[in-house]
């Protein structure tokens, strides 16, 4: 792994060489040096700031083998850089040092000559508009005609290309380029062998070609049909590599080599010299996970890209993690960089527990309706689950009854996340609630008009926070619907300022446009889903963060939601509340998400994998949430477990002290000590009546 430190941990020497690297990072490839692409200042003339581990990161990358040739070159790096440290910033700094250096490249008969390849940027379809902004913000490529971004495969014509130095596209524009590339590569009819055209073989035949004389060549001769301009670039598998970088933003996101855009993605690091992985989070918490990104970069050493390396077979046919391949993999890919290298203010995430009174408005009766559908729903998936036994494999198959019945879990556990938010939706389901289904929106309105306490919650949360002069607060959601059920309940209040509400249908341009649109109103709530969790900037001037509704699933989207208002830019101190049920789906999420970063933070400080060793759960996140999940009480709360738990192991206690002071009666002796008083119980609160924390930084 590749040793950064913070820079005020650095000695005066190590401090002196990184202002150096720098400076001349700015020497070398800035607008004010010929040839240059990198503008030391902002369109309102603020100067732009280098960050050490940006600088570092790039180093490091372009200094692997450097004393190999340009047309032999293979260096990769896995930049594991924690959301807000500014990874786009590395990348535009490692694409000027590529476009920039003055390579040359030894023809065949030994002449020297120089050498351009291009940039190629891939990056989710929901912030390419973003990476097209601070690309223009920060270099010249722009101005000079000579970047190219590609919203769709429309947009990679042959002349646009080869003008071109740098292309910033997203995967399913390289999806579609292939499949119009498969189109036009041949006849749709059987080949002279018998295959038909356009198999994974034709793929191979495309970007490695036909050796000569080999009985494919014989078959498919030597005139190749057209080809669509992008794949036309790495067809040609001699020479120099047609792009000197390739970058792949988000990179943990489904790039396995088996999927279509991994396999895509992994023909363009083929023929490129320099491989650039970009993530906030460290592989999603598995070890088998590792392989596929050293695969997609096309890494070496070539051992790295098989999952078999990562385990060793210990006593019959048990697999414990190998360790020497695990320490190779960082110590030769990983660049890790996370929040203490950033001289950020204070933050504070704050989890506020509230009791939901799921299907009972304050001053009204309890809907036993509401009570009875949660209960049924988990106890059937309870039963189901108790039912269910196999091996992950067995789970895994869609078709068979134990993955039927895997669904029908999961289907369970997301139906009762929703009655904690609203106990419309709960009984419904979201799908309920879509057009075709509801087409008079009469279900939203019900939801709206009937708000369930933790909807007045959220209000109050969110009021308290614009009263004391934060008045632009972003709102977090996973789920759409609750998302929608909440804009139009805050609308019918009022007096919230501007509503703002981010879904992944809105156009790149859109989103950027609301965001601008949000940070520069008097006041205001920003609204958003997982869409909008990555590739957005909500400071400076945004700096309290909601989570409400139930939690996603995997720990790293809620961490993806904090980076919109905790990166490089935030000025201020930032307050983040989570909103948490007790006892309810949600709290079990929580406590999972927990200890999932705990494990995390062991594995980023000794690369210890052993935390994810997989003991054999069958359900994963479900099969504990089922397990601690409780019903609601007659009075629309959850169960408190805990509670009860709490009591009876003091009915026990008391139980045997009464039979012990009959037993000292009986013998004429001294009674034993009565035991302490019953456990108190913590008094229910209606949402909103409960006092909020106070807000964690008055202006």
């Amino acid at each position: 792994m590749v040793d950064q430190k913070p820079y005020r941990k650095m000695s005066e020497s190590e401090k002196e060489d990184v202002r150096a690297q720098i400076q001349a990072y700015w020497n070398r490839y800035s607008v004010t040096k010929k040839g240059g692409i990198l503008k030391q200042y902002d369109a309102n003339k603020r100067q732009h700031w280098l960050y050490p581990h940006q600088v570092l990161a790039v180093n490091h990358l372009l200094s692997r083998d450097f004393d190999t040739p340009i047309d032999r070159r293979n260096a990769s790096l896995l930049l594991i850089h924690e959301v807000g440290t500014g990874k786009t910033i590395s990348s535009i700094l490692a694409m000027a040092a590529c476009l920039k250096t003055p390579w040359k490249y030894k023809q065949p008969n030994g002449l020297e000559v120089p050498y351009k390849g291009k940039v190629l940027i891939v990056v989710p379809k929901a912030v390419l508009e973003v990476w097209a902004e601070t690309i223009d913000a920060w270099t010249s490529l722009k101005e000079r005609g000579v970047l190219l971004k590609a919203e769709a495969q429309k947009d990679l014509t042959h002349d646009k290309i080869q003008t071109a130095a740098a292309i910033v596209t997203t995967p399913d524009t390289l999806v579609a380029a292939w499949k119009t590339f498969m189109y036009l590569a041949g006849p749709k009819e059987v080949m002279p062998d018998g295959r038909p055209a356009g198999t994974k073989r034709e793929m191979d035949r495309w970007v490695h070609g036909s050796k000569p004389g080999s009985k494919q060549a014989e078959l498919l001769g030597d005139v190749k049909p057209p080809v669509h301009p992008l794949y036309a670039l790495i067809n040609n598998g001699a020479g120099p590599p047609p792009f000197v970088l390739t970058v792949a933003d988000e990179i943990h996101e489904g790039y396995k080599p088996t999927t279509q855009k991994g396999h895509l993605l992994r023909m363009f690091t083929r023929r490129s010299a320099y491989k650039l992985g970009l993530t906030g989070t460290p592989v999603s918490a598995k070890p088998e996970e590792m392989p596929h990104l050293v695969s997609v970069l096309n890494a070496m050493p070539l051992a790295l890209q098989k999952k078999a390396h990562y385990f060793l077979v210990n006593q019959g046919h048990t697999q414990v993690l190998n360790r020497d391949t695990i320490d190779e993999f960082h110590a030769q890919l990983v660049d890790r960089v996370d929040a203490s290298f950033l001289d950020l203010p204070e933050r504070k995430v704050l989890t506020l527990e509230y009791d939901p009174y799921v299907g009972k408005l304050q001053g009204a009766a309890t809907d036993p309706e509401v009570i009875s559908r949660h209960n049924q729903i988990l106890a059937e998936a309870q039963a189901e689950h108790a039912r269910s036994t196999g091996t992950r494999d067995e789970l895994a198959t869609g078709d068979s009854e134990l993955g039927k019945a895997q669904r029908k879990c999961f289907t369970a556990v997301v139906r009762m996340g929703q009655f904690e938010f609203s106990s419309v939706l709960g009984m419904h389901g979201a799908k309920a609630f879509g057009t075709e289904q509801d087409p008079s929106g009469a279900l939203y309105e019900e939801a709206v008009s009937r708000p369930s306490q933790t909807m007045r919650l959220i209000a109050r949360l969110i009021q308290s926070r614009q009263d004391a002069c934060h008045v632009r607060v972003a709102v977090f959601c996973e789920k759409l619907t609750e998302l929608e059920i909440l804009k139009r309940f805050l609308e019918r209040e009022g007096g919230f300022g501007e509503l703002f509400v981010l879904e992944g249908s809105l156009s790149a341009k859109k989103r950027n446009e609301y965001v601008h649109r949000f940070l520069g109103c008097p006041r205001g709530i920003f609204l958003f889903s997982k869409a909008g969790s990555v590739g957005i900037t909500l400071c400076p001037g945004c700096e309290v963060l909601l989570s409400v509704g139930p939690l996603p699933w995997n720990s790293t989207t809620i961490d993806q939601a904090f980076g919109r208002v905790y990166r490089i830019g935030q000025t201020k101190k930032v307050e983040i509340i989570q909103l948490v049920a007790r006892n309810s789906v949600t709290a079990v999420k929580l406590s999972l998400h927990d200890d999932k970063r705990l494990r995390l933070a062991k594995v980023a400080a000794d690369n210890n994998w052993e935390n994810f060793k997989d003991e054999g759960g069958q359900w994963r996140l479900t099969d504990t949430i089922l397990k601690e999940c409780v019903p609601l009480a007659d009075t629309g709360n959850y169960v408190d477990v805990n509670a009860i738990a709490r009591m009876t192991v003091w009915q026990e206690k008391y139980r045997q002290w009464e039979m012990s002071k009959e037993q000292a009666d009986a013998n004429g002796v001294a009674p034993p000590a009565p035991p302490d008083p019953p456990p108190a119980v913590q008094p229910l609160s209606y949402p909103a009546q409960m006092p909020l924390p106070p807000v964690s930084f008055p202006c």
